[in-house]
């Protein structure tokens, strides 16, 4: 028997979209990130373009990043790569943690 991976080519398409629609703003935002050397890097929104921009600059840069998330609906794919990317993801209930059940080795839950 042989598994194969497969994937939709329009998620692909959607996903590759989503990766090249950086701007110069959002190159410029990275060279302002490495010249400032943050000890690291938080995200106080949801699912939201800088959000994926601070933990994808934070990858790179070997800089922890911290996302707060407190909304319990669901993004989706986008979710689940910025909560990838993530150092530590703090929700505000068992409810939101339930979102991040796959990465719940770096989810912590505060009030």
């Amino acid at each position: 028997i042989i598994h194969k991976k497969i994937i939709s080519i329009d998620k692909f398409f959607k996903f590759f979209r989503f990766l090249i629609s950086f701007g110069k703003y959002d190159i410029a935002l990275f060279f302002k990130i490495k010249d400032f050397k943050p000890d690291l890097i938080h995200s106080n929104s949801p699912t939201t373009r800088y959000s994926f921009y601070g933990a994808l600059f934070s990858k790179v840069l070997k800089i922890p990043f911290i996302w707060h998330n407190r909304v319990w609906e669901t993004a989706g794919w986008k979710e689940n790569l910025i909560a990838a990317l993530s150092s530590k993801i703090i929700v505000i209930s068992d409810c939101v943690g339930m979102k991040f059940s796959k990465f719940s080795y770096k989810t912590v839950k505060i009030y």
